[in-house]
């Protein structure tokens, strides 16, 4: 080779540092709970909620709405006029609290979420950063709070670099 050159990538950075990132460690039977009471302090403008399968999904919407919240659940099952329907509920403030799969929430551009709740520990880095990359957009500060049970602890703390987490927060209930 005559003049070769070297080119190199950077590695990208794993989380964005206008974020705030939160994990709380509760038992499964719990977490329901748990996460209404940080509705309720926390208080959200818009939320995005994950959940890992669909059925999740279903529940967590269907058992908001009982309690109150304005819900709807978006997942790979809907017809594209239904999905259509929620985001548009969503983007227009109708609905506060937008629940989805990992699937649907892929490719949605949606401003001004100011938290993203990780129902269900992700399961891949990847997919961890994609989430929590909902908010925090465009300069905006942004919250991610994972709700994670003590038999995910290892995952948790395999999956997501060490000092990638703001605060680490364990709460007893």
């Amino acid at each position: 080779m005559q003049e070769p050159e070297l080119i190199g990538i950077k590695t990208r950075e794993v989380t964005v540092p206008n974020i705030q990132q939160y994990y709380l460690e509760v038992q499964e039977r719990q977490k329901f709970d748990v996460f209404c009471r940080l509705l309720d302090i926390q208080s959200p403008d818009t939320a995005i909620v994950f959940g890992r399968t669909k059925r999740r999904v279903d529940e967590l919407a269907e058992a908001l709405n009982k309690r109150g919240y304005g819900a709807e659940g978006i997942h790979g099952d809907l017809t594209q006029a239904r999905r259509d329907s929620v985001m548009r509920a969503f983007r227009e403030g109708t609905t506060d609290i937008l629940v989805a799969t990992d699937v649907a929430a892929r490719g949605l551009d949606i401003n001004d979420v100011t938290h993203v709740y990780n129902f269900d520990i992700p399961q891949d880095p990847e997919s961890y950063v994609h989430r929590i990359g909902r908010t925090g957009r465009v300069g905006k500060a942004g919250m991610a709070v994972t709700l994670v049970t003590p038999r995910e602890m290892g995952q948790l703390r395999e999956g997501i670099k060490p000092g990638s987490w703001s605060r680490k927060k364990k709460v007893a209930v």
